[in-house]
This record gives C-alpha cells, structure tokens and sequence, in this order.
C-alpha cells in the first residue's frame, strides 16, 4: 500500500499541470463575463435597476423545470472540461516514459508493473472528478446566485440535477479514461486522437459495408456514444406540473444510475484497463 500511495503522489505531481488546465479555462470564462458586464456599468449605458427588472409572474409555473434544466446544463459545461482534462492526462499514460526513453529506468525499480499502471489510471479518474466537482461548484454557486437574483431558486431542483449531471459524467470520465489508457498503450505520439482517427476510419469502412452489402455491423462511434451518455434532459422540458417533473426525475435516477450501461461502462473500462496493461507490460524497451 505504501508503495501504491507514492506512485498516487508522483503521478499526481506529473499530472497537476493538465488538472489545472480546465480551472483556469473555467476562471478564465467567468473573469470575462465579469468584464463584459461591468463595462456597460461603468460606461452608465445600463443600470442595476435596469438589470434587476425582470418579471418572474409568467414564469413562477415553471421555475422548477428551469432550475433543473439550468443546473443540469451546467454540470455538462464542466462535465466536458472534465473529459478534456481525462484525455491529456490518460493519452500519455503508458507512452510518455517510451517516449522520453525512461522506461528503461522505470522497469528496474522493484514495483510491479500492474500496480504501476493502477496508479496512473486511478490518478487519471479521480484527478478527473476533481476537475468535475471544482468546476460544477463553481457553476453551481455563480447560476444559482444569478436564479436566486433575477428569478426564483429552487434548492431541491437545483441540488438533483446537480447531483444526477455529476454522476453521468464521473461514469463518462471512467470510460473515457480507458479509452485514452488503451490509445496510449497503443500509439506513441498523440495517442488519444490517433485511436480517434483509426476508428473514424474503420467507422467508414463498415458504414461502405453495411451500404453496399446490406449488413448490420455496428458502428465503433455508436457504441462509443451509447456507452458514454444517456440524454435525461429532454423530457423534462416539456411538462411544467411539479408532481410530473419529479416523477420525470425519479426516472432518470433509473436512467442515469441503476440500470444495464453502468454495468457496460464498470466492464469495458476494466477490460481496457487490463488490455492496455498487457500491451504496455508485453512491449519491447529499446535502449
């Protein structure tokens, strides 16, 4: 165990720099938004009286569905900068010490090669859920501030599609990190897009086949799309009674969490894992 946890640490201090990436994307982002709004202030073109006018009585009915579909939409602002940072850290994973010519130095040291491969891994999702929560706190509490000012917050909406988006996307982070894992076991260079350019072109081959020789075979982005994300959002926004939006939510829980394509996602992220491990452990160091 302690060895595992100095290799957390160390691959965390290689890996610190893409995890702030997002953040300051984020920072970045809300500092211009805050400029943007207080020259018009400044140059006394627009009041606070003028930007606090606005009438909630037509749309009290629907400040629930408003809550969620805000709130929601914002855990997948940061759910993509989560994702992004998932791809830098783990499409370098296993290639950057081949790259570097360190692996040589790395395999004499007395710590098995599946405890190595574990720690980055473990570093690349969990560094990426850092990167979720930090950036859908940040989102939650500047939104929620802005409902609570110029319209109506509502906690109980906002917190569950607040907590439902997170879960999507940690489990999205999962498989999307196995992804990386297994492009970066496979290629040395820009590992994560070129697994991407592969696909796309093994993606038009069976599409050519499925054209000309009426077959069914499935398509590698389909998959992909069908194991990474659910759309939970879209039915929501077409009721606007209370009792039919919290049955609509009680669902998506089922959608989202307790159902079939987390299973998929459990399996074929740790199938990757162990896959990309082999390849990584069976690959010749040149010297």
């Amino acid at each position: 165990m302690r060895k595992f946890m100095a290799l957390i640490k160390k691959d965390y201090y290689i890996s610190k720099k893409s995890l702030m990436v997002p953040i300051w994307i984020t920072l970045g982002f809300y500092g211009m938004m805050l400029l943007s709004s207080l020259l018009p202030l400044i140059s006394g073109k627009v009041t606070w009286n003028t930007m606090l006018n606005f009438n909630t009585n037509e749309m009290d009915a629907i400040s629930p569905m408003i809550n969620y579909v805000v709130n929601y939409f914002a855990v997948i602002g940061a759910g993509v900068l989560a994702v992004l940072s998932s791809i830098m850290i783990s499409q370098s994973a296993l290639n950057e010490d081949f790259r570097r010519n360190f692996e040589l130095f790395h395999r004499t040291q007395p710590i098995s090669i599946w405890l190595k491969s574990l720690s980055k891994f473990t570093v690349a999702i969990i560094g990426s859920w850092l990167v979720l929560f930090a950036v859908s706190i940040l989102n939650f509490i500047i939104i929620n501030l802005f409902l609570l000012i110029w319209h109506q917050f509502v906690p109980n909406m906002a917190f569950i599609a607040f907590f439902q988006g997170l879960v999507i996307y940690m489990k999205a982070v999962v498989v999307i990190v196995a992804l990386g894992f297994f492009a970066s076991a496979m290629f040395k260079d820009k590992a994560f897009f070129t697994g991407l350019g592969v696909l796309l072109g093994i993606h038009i081959f069976l599409v050519m086949l499925n054209t000309f020789f009426n077959l069914h075979i499935p398509l590698p982005f389909n998959l992909i799309a069908k194991l990474l994300f659910i759309d939970t959002a879209a039915d929501i926004t077409n009721t606007t009674e209370l009792d039919a939006l919290m049955k609509i939510i009680h669902t998506n829980w089922k959608t989202i969490l307790f159902n079939m394509q987390t299973v998929y996602q459990l399996l074929v992220s740790t199938a990757l894992f162990v896959i990309s491990t082999y390849i990584y452990k069976s690959k010749e160091i040149k010297i």
